[in-house]
């Protein structure tokens, strides 16, 4: 039998050998803001030439066309439904429209009032994005993406924006995109459904006509004459032919679209102060009629106190007659007010005292500076919150008696009594110094009590003194000590000593 030696440490198992896990790319650190996403509203106004010099005449039973050019050339650039129903159709020569629709009322178009109103729809928009940009002739961008969690999503954010614009009288064509190019070609389009994903961004501008691009009308017949329908058919074309033939920019307007390279604008800051203006249907002398038309100034001037989260001390409406001349209203404001029907019902205080001698043709709001706007915390109680019921008071006594009939009182920066006070209008918010420990009634001129170096015999002093000598560089140098002081009867006194002559006096009563 074979003997069988066995080692004294037997050998080790072999054991697998472990994989070396892979190393990962690090995360984001712990409290980092997810990066948000770029996305870019266009809001265009397809009818804004119409819309700026038409006014009320949009829903009016007669034809109103806008027109632009001279002679044979002249053309209609916008028009209202009436007119629409009747045939007449925009771009088309004034002389087929005439004899489509008998006697319309014709405006000319108003390249400047076309500026304003695209501002005034600008200045809206400011109050959805802190990035706002024109693109002339009709379109306003605004960067949403870091506005729409707090509007609660894309459809909310463009159904309060197109609320807002049509309470303006524009009828609004909005598109969002990734790039604000790509959000203009789909306005320009129609197309109204938001594309949310640079990936998918191609696909959707490739269904879109390159009339969208709004290219000059060689390129549009040179593209139409190489069989181009759609973008995808440009996409699809070498890009060095398209930049020999249509130049670099056209190329470049393309990448600008798609995201592949920056496409940066210029940011829009509004005015620092509200003005506005619209025209009245007809001329009047009627307040009433005055007034509605005054009703969607109003709204608007509180819009734009409530973008800014402000306030003014003043609104001055201006009358516009025939020939220019206008008859101004000023209506001051004491308190932080914000509300239209508030101020509706002030300026109607204030046309009952003006006399207008002529028929009012346009109407012209304007406000003063503008201020911090100085909220209040709702009081627990209704009865505890008295301050807005005084400043409505105040305003009111103001609107009806005028500016310069009441005051309030305001404190100045002098020690001397007299002089610690000045009458003030409704632009005063805030004290400027005071003591409390002083009466609120003051005698006009100070009454010597009696002559010699004592106090007065039937008083008592109760606090004192408190020495004030100032105004010697000036030549009104004073030196006193007051004191407050009782009488035999009972009643709280301020009396001073002059101690240059010795002698005391009665500034004051405490009630």
């Amino acid at each position: 039998m074979k003997n069988h030696e066995l080692p004294l440490f037997p050998p080790a198992a072999a054991t697998p050998r472990r994989p070396r896990p892979r190393k990962r790319l690090p995360g984001p650190r712990s409290g980092s803001r997810p990066r948000r996403r770029i996305l870019w509203l266009c809001l265009r106004l397809p009818d804004l030439p119409f819309e700026a010099v038409a006014g009320t005449w949009r829903d009016a039973h007669e034809p109103c066309l806008v027109v632009t050019g001279e002679g044979a050339a002249t053309r209609v650039i916008g028009c209202n439904q009436a007119a629409l129903t009747a045939g007449v159709r925009p771009r088309m020569r004034l002389s087929d429209a005439l004899a489509r629709v008998h006697a319309p009322i014709l405006q000319r178009r108003n390249p400047d009032r076309e500026r304003a109103s695209l501002e005034n729809v600008a200045q809206m928009a400011e109050g959805f994005s802190s990035l706002v940009s024109l693109a002339p002739p009709a379109a306003v961008l605004l960067e949403i993406g870091g506005s729409l969690s707090l509007f609660g999503g894309i459809a909310a954010l463009r159904r309060r924006l197109e609320t807002q614009v049509a309470a303006a009288g524009h009828l609004p064509v909005m598109a969002i995109a990734p790039t604000p190019l790509a959000a203009e070609w789909l306005a320009r389009a129609g197309d109204s459904r938001p594309v949310t994903d640079t990936t998918l961004l191609a696909g959707r501008l490739g269904e879109l006509s390159p009339d969208c691009l709004a290219p000059d009308p060689g390129t549009a017949r040179t593209l139409a004459g190489i069989g181009v329908r759609r973008l995808a058919d440009v996409m699809r074309l070498p890009r060095d032919g398209l930049g020999r033939r249509f130049g670099a920019a056209f190329v470049r307007s393309l990448d600008r679209a798609l995201g592949r390279v920056p496409d940066p604008r210029p940011g829009w800051r509004g005015a620092l102060s509200f003005e506005e203006s619209l025209e009245l249907p007809a001329e009047t002398g009627d307040r009433e009629r005055i007034m509605a038309g005054l009703e969607p100034l109003l709204e608007s001037a509180v819009s734009f106190l409530r973008r800014h989260d402000s306030t003014t001390d003043e609104l001055r409406l201006y009358c516009r007659h025939h020939g220019g001349e206008e008859t101004p209203i000023r209506l001051g404001l004491a308190g932080n007010y914000r509300h239209p029907d508030h101020l509706a019902r002030l300026f109607r205080v204030r046309l009952e005292r003006v006399a207008l001698t002529r028929a009012v043709r346009a109407l012209r709001l304007v406000s003063g500076p503008l201020r911090a706007y100085r909220g209040r915390s709702v009081a627990l109680f209704r009865e505890a919150d008295s301050g807005e019921e005084v400043e409505a008071l105040f305003e009111s006594l103001h609107a009806r008696l005028g500016p310069d009939a009441v005051h309030t009182l305001a404190t100045c920066a002098d020690h001397r009594p007299e002089r610690a006070w000045r009458l003030a209008g409704s632009d005063v918010t805030e004290p400027e110094g005071g003591r409390a420990d002083r009466p609120c009634w003051l005698l006009e001129t100070p009454r010597m009590l009696e002559e010699g170096g004592g106090i007065p015999g039937d008083m008592t002093l109760l606090a004192g003194p408190e020495r004030i000598e100032t105004g010697w560089w000036e030549g009104a140098d004073v030196a006193r000590d007051y004191y407050r002081a009782r009488s035999r009867a009972g009643r709280e006194l301020w009396i001073f000593r002059d101690r240059r002559a010795g002698v005391w006096y009665l500034h004051g009563l405490f009630a």
